[in-house]
């Protein structure tokens, strides 16, 4: 999708991902609080929502070619069961990792990542849907970490019925806000 039509930088970010039910959410959040007082996180670890990423667009502020495609790109598309089960550790190098809740059937997202970038026309990277309690903690802290989680067992089930977009300018420091919910049949 080309949405820059003269060569301008970017000036937003959009960010497509998928939310899970409030009480997962909350059940995350939890996570999170508890997190923080042993290890301590970062100001954006401790206040990022739960959400399983899909990816993040660059383009010149265009909401509505954004939402045209996006409803274009789902219009067959129908919702689908995530199953969570476990607590999974992505390393990031020697230096630092995530903590996640790993989903056990992952297939169904992975298609729709390769639908959505398609149609899209993103850069193809290598896609792992999770969903993240905490990212980029540093190494030192991961014996402590995986000691905390080594009896959590996050199990849950729920239904995705929703591709979320949200946005924010890449000059601004201010958190994204939501500019579409594309429901799933």
């Amino acid at each position: 999708m080309q949405l820059n039509l003269f060569n301008e930088p970017p000036k937003v970010e959009c960010f497509l991902l998928l939310s899970p039910p409030e009480h997962i959410k909350t059940r995350i959040k939890q996570q999170k609080v508890y997190l923080a007082k042993k290890i301590g996180l970062s100001r954006e670890n401790r206040y990022a929502l739960a959400h399983i990423s899909l990816f993040k667009l660059y383009t010149n502020e265009n909401d509505r070619a954004i939402v045209n495609t996006l409803k274009s790109a789902l219009s067959d598309q129908g919702s689908f069961d995530i199953k969570l089960h476990g607590i999974e550790y992505l390393m990031h190098g020697a230096v630092s990792f995530s903590v996640c809740v790993k989903i056990a059937n992952s297939t169904p997202i992975t298609a729709l990542y390769k639908t959505l970038t398609e149609v899209f026309r993103t850069k193809k990277v290598y896609y792992y849907p999770h969903l993240t309690i905490a990212r980029s903690i540093t190494i030192n802290k991961y014996r402590m970490v995986s000691e905390i989680y080594k009896y959590v067992a996050i199990k849950e089930d729920f239904v995705c019925n929703v591709v979320s977009v949200l946005k924010r300018y890449l000059d601004e420091k201010k958190p994204y806000r939501k500019i579409y919910q594309a429901q799933l049949n």
